[in-house]
């Protein structure tokens, strides 16, 4: 079962826990990339970078450690309980810049579970288009449990 990704979900009234998470479990991704992909997000489908978070959903998810940028895709791991809907993600910057040295920008992410109420604990890949920021921030570091220090590498 290498390379199997997919989201898929078959519960059973009476048996919805141990169905969801059983066949989350068995759906797991082997090797790098994606993981268990939901609505948009994926490396064919970034999310798009928005100006606020202000009204969006902030529902609970974990901030992984690993982060990276290819072109102009930023992928970041993220983990969060459900197992049963498609979770949905945005990616907000508010447009400024912090004048440290170097320069960096912050990303805070936020998390719609759209009411998943199953147990499974997903851990994913989130793929986000990060060509409308300014360029040259292309390193990532966790700044806090939801927001992403973009780093400026080089300077224009």
């Amino acid at each position: 079962m290498t390379g199997a990704c997919g989201w898929f979900v078959i519960c059973s009234p009476h048996r919805m826990r141990v169905l969801c998470a059983a066949f989350i479990f068995a759906t797991g991704c082997f090797g790098g990339g994606e993981r268990a992909l939901t609505v948009g997000g994926t490396s064919l489908d970034p999310v798009i970078t928005t100006k606020a978070c202000e009204g969006l959903p902030m529902d609970p998810y974990q901030l992984g450690e690993s982060m990276s940028v290819e072109a102009t895709t930023l992928r970041v791991s993220v983990s969060y309980g459900g197992g049963c809907e498609d979770h949905t993600f945005a990616a907000c910057w508010d447009g400024s810049i912090a004048q440290s040295d170097p320069e960096s920008l912050l990303l805070t992410l936020a998390h719609d579970d759209h009411g998943d109420l199953c147990d499974a604990f997903v851990t994913r890949d989130l793929f986000i288009d990060i060509s409308d920021l300014p360029a040259g921030f292309k390193s990532p570091v966790r700044a806090d449990a939801d927001t992403i220090r973009l780093v400026q590498l080089l300077r224009d």
